[in-house]
């Protein structure tokens, strides 16, 4: 059971959040469109990005920082020469996971990830669903997050817009969770999220 005077183990460290953060929210909730399963952003989002990414880095440089953030790594462009350092950093903790949580019928990570390409997210998809991880994470101290909600179709700037059916989109809300994934994750932290989410499994399997 979780310590109550203990704060939970977050999914992203401090640095990762605000750079997620500030791209996010200037992203207009019309691009996040299903075209088909797997497919995560077209070239058109991805540029969009990219864009945004250079604007926050230029702005960036024109003002001083906040108190709050003089010990957080630059935002985009800035970032572009430590990049090397930093992904390989991303692959270790992301292996390390992979070794952690083998891949099964019941639980898989994304295609490639830590292997052929890397993000700053660690997604698991759940045959089984994603809620039963989620509640066991949670009593031990353990922070998810659903990082599309419901899918973009359910939020609340884009509900009232007429769409298709998304099955796809659907499945994917209801299956994915994040679990911690942070280049400083402690590998005892680590161990305490793979042991929790093989034990959620193990339970319902035995069902």
């Amino acid at each position: 059971m979780a310590n109550a005077d203990k704060q939970p183990m977050p999914v992203v460290g401090r640095t990762d959040d605000l750079r997620i953060s500030a791209v996010r929210a200037l992203i207009p909730p019309q691009l996040l469109l299903e075209e088909h399963r797997g497919h995560v952003a077209r070239r058109a989002e991805h540029a969009l990005v990219v864009a945004l990414l250079v604007a926050v880095a230029e702005a960036e440089r024109g003002r001083a920082p906040r108190p709050d953030e003089k010990r957080i790594d630059p935002l985009g462009l800035a970032a572009l020469d430590e990049w090397p350092e930093v992904r390989s950093k991303w692959i270790e903790v992301a292996q390390a996971y992979r070794r952690a949580l083998p891949g099964s019928n019941r639980l898989r990570f994304q295609d490639g990830f830590g292997q052929s390409w890397i993000a700053a997210t660690c997604v698991l998809q759940l045959a089984n669903g994603a809620n039963q991880l989620e509640s066991a994470l949670a009593e031990a101290g353990i922070e998810t997050r659903r990082w599309w909600g419901g899918g973009a179709h359910r939020h609340a700037a884009t509900a009232a817009y007429p769409r298709t059916p998304l099955p796809v989109t659907e499945a994917l809300a209801n299956s994915t969770v994040a679990i911690p994934f942070f280049r400083d994750l402690d590998p005892g932290d680590m161990h305490q999220v793979a042991k929790c989410v093989l034990a959620s499994g193990q339970a319902l399997d035995s069902r």
